[in-house]
């Protein structure tokens, strides 16, 4: 049997579960471009995407240009979402998804407290909080995917953090996560069906099933996903002591360093220090959605 979770229901065979994906496409379409938050409160496991609290350093140097966006130590670089990974509902994020929105809502977003949009829970108001998108390797936020993502980062002051707790927190490098506040606009069903009447859902799963970067972390290759193209960051991302992109971070520049030595002798301290290296002594970096 085939456990279809947009559905709640279970299929006997893929043919069946195209179908009934294709008839009730609509609908699901709907459900997820509902104004949604990666982080589950009543039931953080069950958060769209699971985040580890690794700490790493730069697998390979950064290019000039975003060696140059994260050079001012004097801000925390938090990354609310990253690009290329399929999570537990299925969703791919893909390049170009943050583009429009981090344009529009830049000096328009607060950073908050689980998603507790109160004056009470705010850590960072919109005029303090520039967001931008760049390109960085999965190595640069702590994971052993190969190749690049896009990342949507929310760049505050340091001094501009609100309540002492947070602030010290992540003074101290503790395990805090974070979770982006978002509403899909474009998105495609993508099935790996021979039916020539899923022509189109094929295309779509032939055309993005090798930029999904964690694709070894499933015991068997997807039937199919759904493919975002473009998301709205609304009004908000937020820390979170649970995210839900197992593929983001917070950087902070002061220690980003161009590692000027081999591939392979970078891979090798990279793979030593993914789970003892500490905030302070390189890149620090926070797990965050």
């Amino acid at each position: 049997m085939i456990e279809c979770k947009e559905l709640n229901q279970s299929f006997e065979t893929k043919e069946e579960l195209f179908k009934a994906l294709k008839a009730n496409k609509d609908i699901i379409f709907s459900i997820k471009k509902k104004i949604q938050t990666g982080y589950d409160v009543l039931d953080p496991s069950e958060s769209k995407q699971v985040i580890s609290n690794s700490q790493a350093i730069i697998k390979k140097a950064l290019t000039d240009v975003n060696k140059d966006l994260f050079k001012d130590d004097d801000y925390y670089y938090i990354v609310v979402n990253s690009t290329n990974v399929l999570d537990s509902h299925g969703d791919l994020h893909v390049k170009g998804i943050w583009n429009k929105s981090a344009k529009e809502r830049t000096g328009k977003n607060f950073l908050v407290d689980t998603h507790q949009l109160t004056i009470k829970s705010t850590i960072a108001y919109p005029d303090d909080v520039e967001i931008f998108v760049c390109e960085l390797p999965f190595k640069a936020i702590g994971y052993n995917y190969k190749g690049d993502c896009e990342v949507l980062v929310y760049k505050v002051r340091k001094d501009k953090i609100i309540g002492e707790d947070i602030a010290k927190a992540m003074r101290e490098g503790k395990p805090i996560q974070a979770s982006v506040k978002m509403q899909y606009v474009k998105l495609d069903l993508a099935l790996n069906s021979d039916d020539e009447e899923d022509k189109n859902e094929k295309k779509s799963f032939d055309n993005y099933k090798d930029q999904i970067a964690n694709i070894s972390d499933f015991k068997d290759e997807p039937l199919y996903f759904f493919v975002i193209k473009e998301a709205k960051n609304v009004h908000e991302s937020s820390l979170v002591p649970f995210g839900s992109n197992h593929a983001t971070r917070v950087l902070q520049n002061k220690h980003i360093e161009s590692l000027d030595s081999t591939q392979k002798e970078t891979d090798k301290a990279v793979e030593s220090q993914l789970d003892t290296l500490e905030a302070k002594d390189k890149l620090s970096i926070y797990s965050f959605n």
